[in-house]
């Protein structure tokens, strides 16, 4: 019986090319559907890594089902849409933990009950309203140990900071030793600890923030953000402040269009400070997310309770990067075709490939400005909407009130208290007239508040 042999990765790769290769859509595209399109200068034969900026994932559709890539012949070639995410860091419990509490210094040691790399550890405590400072150090027979970290502060505060990992250089170790100072405090007791080993980081590149407007509405800080596209894959926020000592609450939310409207849904929520402890500081003022943006708009809630709102200069964004791989057959300039909101999701067959295509060698090509299609031609399946509605007998309605608009485009209209009196509690008698003809609208319940004279 032969052995079988293994592919050489050159041998691997000219597999996955020919595959990306010979794989046909489904059916035949017109370029002229396509509302923008960028060049791809090609320079040679092989697999081709396109990084997509913002503009171009704000010209496509969420799912990024829209984008298509033309040949320099203007033959469709199969792609695959790439989002690289982060493998998420491994939390493991110690396997052993002993608690010895001595003259000035509470002692924990533990058996990792693993080999892997390690990059921090977690401690669990039900003790509230402390500061201590801790040292680290690994060991690999409990015999000879070795300082991992030192000076590091762990504390939990009133208003919900807190602060219960210390992270140390990456190292496997089979042993922990954790030195608590307990000469200025009383001991705190812990019950268990969790070690993290080290994860991959998936690629990110900083995006600018816009902070659109700022309400401040009973205790609580509303910031609209525009990160400057939609359809990002926002990684953190990071909040910008020349407070020196502060605890407040962040929840994040984005526009979401439902059957009654527009609401605003959280999608996360934690904790940004600034504290001093014994003359050292500690600060998150970062905030992870790691989640899509369809719309382009974040909204950020501060909760400020009976503390000034707190002041922010700006917002910093991290985003993940966005790919499109492909198999060009030649060297020429390819065309990336995007923004149709009609157009059938493709099907290529190639998701069984994606595992493979990640780790495969490709070339990283640049695309050029997001520019108009000259060709394009509205879809004839939109050619006849218009932003007018059915016909509308206005004698039925005993109020009307003069909406002055002052330039064209999409526009919002903040309901007044005048309006509100006059409506049904659903808002189901509202229109929007033109002449004699509806105008089609949404409604959106957002979470700013007025203050009014009763």
């Amino acid at each position: 019986m032969k052995t079988p042999r293994l592919l050489r990765p050159s041998h691997k790769l000219a597999i996955l090319a020919a595959l990306l290769a010979t794989v046909a859509s489904l059916h035949a595209i017109t370029p002229s559907e396509w509302r923008f399109r960028q060049t791809l200068e090609i320079t040679t034969a092989g697999l081709v890594r396109v990084d997509l900026p913002p503009a171009t994932l704000d010209a496509a559709r969420p799912a990024l089902d829209d984008l298509r890539v033309l040949d320099a012949a203007g033959n469709e070639v199969p792609l695959l849409i790439e989002r690289p995410m982060p493998q998420p860091e491994t939390t493991l419990p110690a396997a052993k933990f002993e608690n010895e509490i001595q003259p000035d210094a509470t002692v924990l040691t533990m058996a990792t009950g693993t080999k892997s790399p390690l990059v921090g550890v977690t401690l669990a405590t039900p003790a509230a309203g402390f500061i201590k400072a801790m040292r680290v150090e690994g060991s690999h027979d409990r015999a000879h140990w070795q300082e991992l970290a030192a000076g590091q502060m762990i504390f939990r505060l009133e208003r919900g900071a807190e602060k219960l990992r210390v992270d140390f250089p990456e190292g496997a170790w089979e042993f922990l030793r954790l030195t608590l100072d307990d000469q200025r405090s009383k001991p705190v007791p812990f019950s268990s600890a969790r070690t993290h080993t080290s994860r991959a980081d998936a690629p990110h590149e900083t995006v600018a923030v816009a902070i659109k407007s700022r309400h401040e509405n009973d205790g609580v800080t509303r910031l609209a953000l525009d990160p400057g596209a939609s359809n990002l894959t926002i990684s953190s926020l990071t909040f910008e402040t020349p407070e020196p000592l502060f605890t407040r609450r962040i929840s994040v939310a984005v526009p979401e269009i439902s059957e009654d409207g527009i609401r605003e849904r959280t999608i996360g929520e934690g904790m940004i400070f600034r504290v001093n402890l014994e003359g050292k500081s500690a600060a998150r003022i970062e905030f992870a997310l790691d989640q899509p943006i369809p719309a382009r708009e974040l909204i950020v809630f501060i909760r400020n309770d009976d503390s000034p709102p707190l002041a922010v200069r700006a917002v910093r964004a991290e985003r993940r990067l966005s790919r499109v791989v492909f198999f060009a057959g030649a060297a020429g300039t390819f065309t990336l075709l995007s923004g149709n909101s009609q157009s059938r999701a493709p099907r290529y067959d190639v998701s069984a490939l994606a595992a493979e295509l990640k780790s495969a060698t490709a070339s990283n090509v640049t695309p050029s400005p997001l520019a108009e299609n000259p060709g394009f031609k509205i879809p004839e399946a939109l050619a006849a909407l218009t932003i007018e509605g059915a016909a509308i007998d206005t004698r039925d309605w005993k109020f009307r009130k003069p909406v002055p608009l002052a330039r064209a485009g999409a526009q919002q209209l903040e309901l007044d208290l005048e309006v509100l009196s006059r409506a049904q509690s659903d808002y189901r008698d509202l229109r929007l007239v033109r002449g004699t003809r509806q105008l089609p609208f949404l409604m959106e319940c957002t979470s700013i508040s007025r203050a009014i004279t009763v």
